[in-house]
């Protein structure tokens, strides 16, 4: 954004020093030097990599961006059926609910200098304020109780976390899935230590994020009445349309119709 209360936690050149001042002069100079050293830059902000994890926060339309040390990453897809016992059948009959998609992720933020601390501090500091939602009104805390956004996000990491519709974007904001983080874990690397800030505050020199993260879907899904996929690069940016399906019920595909027709699915 033009105006970001947040410049430079979109990228990865640090923008303070260690004591929370920006930076000038030789500190600047050494500060710049070592961001070129670092050749995880070079993945995170090459034009050809783009390894990083892009968090953006709809309600103030602020990006966060961290290096792809992906830990863990998995992707869960639930669906869920009502069920219906009735007198004198084996089986209940089954009302389909809706699929639920939630992903999981751990990452690693570790810093190479002490102004890269300071800015991964910084970038920590500004995710979690973004768990909060909007509210109408100023600062006083008197307007509390009347919440205008709830905290919404849209997070792109490659092929993996993407708007299907999006995938070769490099924007969060347009390539971004929506959803909403429902879980969040910080926990400083007491091992690897930290960088002394201002005023004794304490830099981690890495530290380990880990979110739940609830998809919103905003895109087609399933299949229509053909058999063919209404969002053919879902769910990670890539495949094509599949192939018409075959008629003769009111889906065209006879074990759906079957079970529709027998009771078995309340179709």
């Amino acid at each position: 954004m033009a105006n970001s209360q947040f410049p430079g936690l979109d990228g990865f050149r640090p923008v303070n020093g260690p004591d929370g001042n920006p930076l000038s002069g030789a500190d600047e100079s050494k500060a710049m030097a070592a961001y070129g050293e670092d050749p995880s830059n070079a993945l995170a902000d090459g034009t050809h990599k783009q390894q990083k994890l892009m968090i953006y926060h709809i309600p103030t339309g602020e990006t966060i961006a961290f290096k792809a040390y992906i830990e863990g990453y998995s992707d869960q897809y639930t669906s869920e059926f009502s069920e219906e016992v009735v007198y004198g059948r084996m089986d209940p009959i089954v009302q389909y609910q809706g699929t639920k998609r939630v992903i999981s992720l751990d990452w690693v933020v570790p810093a190479y200098s002490p102004s890269e601390a300071q800015l991964n501090h910084e970038k920590c500091a500004a995710l979690f304020s973004m768990m909060y939602p909007l509210y109408d009104g100023g600062a006083d805390v008197s307007n509390a109780n009347t919440i205008s956004v709830a905290p919404v996000f849209k997070i792109k990491f490659g092929n993996l976390i993407t708007d299907p519709k999006h995938r070769d974007t490099d924007s969060a904001e347009e390539g971004g899935l929506v959803g909403t983080i429902t879980g969040f874990t910080y926990s400083p690397d007491f091992e690897q230590g930290f960088v002394d800030g201002s005023g004794g505050n304490l830099l981690p020199k890495a530290h380990k994020l880990s979110i739940e993260f609830t998809v919103l879907h905003t895109h087609g899904l399933g299949f229509d009445n053909y058999g063919r996929k209404r969002e053919s690069k879902y769910p990670y940016g890539d495949g094509a349309a599949s192939s018409a399906g075959g008629g003769g019920g009111p889906t065209g595909i006879p074990e759906v119709d079957e079970a529709a027709e027998s009771g078995v699915t309340g179709g």
